[in-house]
């Protein structure tokens, strides 16, 4: 009786294991980590279960200054074109999305964090900043993510 206990004991502990993997580890502490750096963003997994979050923000770029703006996209526009559509009508761009917060850091420096309660839906996340006056923000040479809360 004992060996068939042992088994099933063994046989629930093994097949628990894959269920614990597919964990989203951010879900667990409820931090998102996010780390920019030229030009890129990495700590944000592709899909997220509602709830609040806490956002540290850090930068670990050479010599750039980067922002983290997090918006909930309200519209079927593809991010890209919401943005597009920022520089010529604010307004309207505005319609179509949700902020939910934002932050900045220098080089090599942390951003304040923040919280933010996510609900399901499209989400994305970008860095508006531009080197000087006339050239390309960092959206468009990297710094724009995606996500989906579920």
């Amino acid at each position: 009786m004992k060996k068939i206990a042992l088994i099933v004991s063994a046989i629930v502990a093994f097949t628990a294991v894959p269920a614990l993997s597919n964990a989203r580890p951010a879900r667990v502490d409820g931090v998102f980590d996010v780390s920019a750096f030229d030009y890129g963003f990495n700590g944000i997994q592709k899909r997220v279960d509602a709830g609040e979050y806490k956002f540290n923000f850090q930068n670990r770029s050479g010599k750039r200054v980067h922002e983290f703006v997090l918006v909930r996209n309200t519209s079927k526009m593809k991010p890209r074109h919401i943005i597009r559509l920022s520089y010529r009508n604010e307004e309207k761009a505005l319609s179509k999305i949700e902020f939910k917060g934002a932050t900045f850091a220098e080089s090599g420096k942390d951003g304040k964090a923040f919280k933010a309660d996510l609900t399901p839906g499209r989400y994305f996340y970008m860095c508006f900043v531009q080197n000087t006056d006339h050239s390309t923000p960092h959206w468009k040479l990297g710094m724009l993510k995606k996500f989906r809360v579920q």
